[in-house]
C-alpha cells in the first residue's frame, strides 16, 4: 500500500482563525464547495476589495447599512509586557478597538499571529 499527500480546502475566519470542522465534514475537495458550505452555515464572505470570511462570532448586523459587517478587528495582547513572547499563558486576543471583550486561549486563539489582523 502506498501512502501520498492530498489536498482539501477549508474556510478558516479572517478575524479570528476559527474553521468549522465540528460537523460531519472538517475539509471538503475543492475550494469552491468548502465556501459554499460556509456560506449555507451563516458565514459572512465578504467580496470586495478581496474576498474575506467571518464566522458568525465576527460579524454583526450594521442599522444604517442594513447588512451584516465584521466586527474590528483583533490584536494580540501581551500579558507579560514583551511583545516578543509566544507564551500562550501570556498572551490573549482582543477587539482592536479595546471596547470589545477579550476573547479566552480556546477561542480560536493562534500564538503565530501578527500584533494586528
Amino acid at each position: 500500500m502506498a501512502v501520498r499527500p492530498v489536498t482539501f480546502y477549508q474556510v478558516v475566519c479572517d478575524r479570528c482563525g476559527y474553521v468549522d470542522d465540528e460537523g460531519d465534514y472538517a475539509a471538503w475537495a475543492d475550494a469552491d464547495q468548502a465556501q459554499q458550505v460556509a456560506a449555507d452555515s451563516e458565514w459572512l464572505v465578504a467580496e470586495f476589495p478581496n474576498q474575506k470570511h467571518y464566522c458568525p462570532e465576527c460579524y454583526e448586523w450594521d442599522e444604517e447599512k442594513d447588512e451584516r459587517v465584521p466586527k474590528a478587528p483583533q490584536v494580540v495582547l501581551h500579558t507579560c509586557g514583551d511583545p516578543r513572547c509566544t507564551d500562550p499563558e501570556h498572551l490573549v486576543i482582543a477587539d482592536a478597538d479595546y471596547g470589545g471583550s477579550v476573547l479566552s486561549r480556546g477561542d480560536g486563539f493562534n500564538p503565530n499571529w501578527e500584533h494586528s489582523k
